[in-house]
């Protein structure tokens, strides 16, 4: 699944680069655009790089962290974060009157906000191994928003912040209790008998809550 996201990545901005950087243009995340009522830009803009490097960076990140992420929602669910996440992100931009962006960096700290939750609420049947990694998650995130507050940084901060509230919220919402289980082999972490699982309406206000933000600031100005 992870796979198949760089995949999904490396394709689009191949495919950006044989367009002339035209799908740049149409698709990313441009103010007066979603103002004007092009709200996909909020999705559309987490699927496209400024440049290799850019591409690379966020490449490494989600092989870093999405298979962990992958373990504990499954696929489907990760893919829901990482998009949902991403528009969250792309939407405090746009509130925040932020410079048109792109990236799937948003995205990316949706899982990371999805992951400290998730890793939070099971630290008990996991053990230490749940507190060193969310302290690697935090000095990831307070080094990549120190380079964001630095002087004519080009890092979308906005953007990083909202994917990272909206990463925690649907680790709150979707995250599985796991339970520590004793075998005869050793350990293992299953499930809770009684998982706490959202509604359907709760999953749906979760994914409209940046197209709503974003209409509303429009018809404020």
């Amino acid at each position: 699944a992870v796979r198949a996201g760089m995949a999904a990545l490396l394709g689009v901005y191949a495919a950006d680069l044989a367009s002339g950087r035209e799908l740049l243009v149409r698709f990313c995340k441009v103010n007066a655009s979603l103002a004007a009522g092009q709200l996909y830009r909020l999705v559309t803009a987490c699927f496209l790089h400024a440049g290799p490097l850019h591409l690379a960076s966020n490449l490494l990140s989600l092989y870093a962290v999405g298979p962990v992420c992958v373990s504990f929602f499954g696929a489907p669910a990760t893919a829901g974060i990482f998009a949902v996440g991403g528009a969250y992100g792309n939407a405090l931009s746009y509130l925040a009157a932020a410079p048109p962006s792109v990236g799937a960096s948003g995205g990316l700290f949706a899982l990371v906000g999805a992951l400290a939750t998730a890793l939070h609420l099971n630290r008990d049947a996991i053990g230490p191994s749940a507190r060193e990694a969310r302290s690697a998650l935090a000095a990831s995130v307070f080094l990549n928003l120190a380079l964001g507050a630095l002087p004519k940084s080009r890092l979308d901060s906005a953007a990083h912040i909202g994917g990272l509230l909206a990463g925690a919220l649907a680790g709150a919402l979707f995250t599985p209790r796991l339970t520590r289980t004793f075998t005869k082999t050793g350990t293992r972490l299953l499930p809770h008998p009684a998982p706490c699982r959202p509604a359907s309406p709760c999953s749906a206000v979760y994914a409209a809550a940046p197209v709503f933000a974003t209409l509303l600031r429009a018809r404020i100005h």
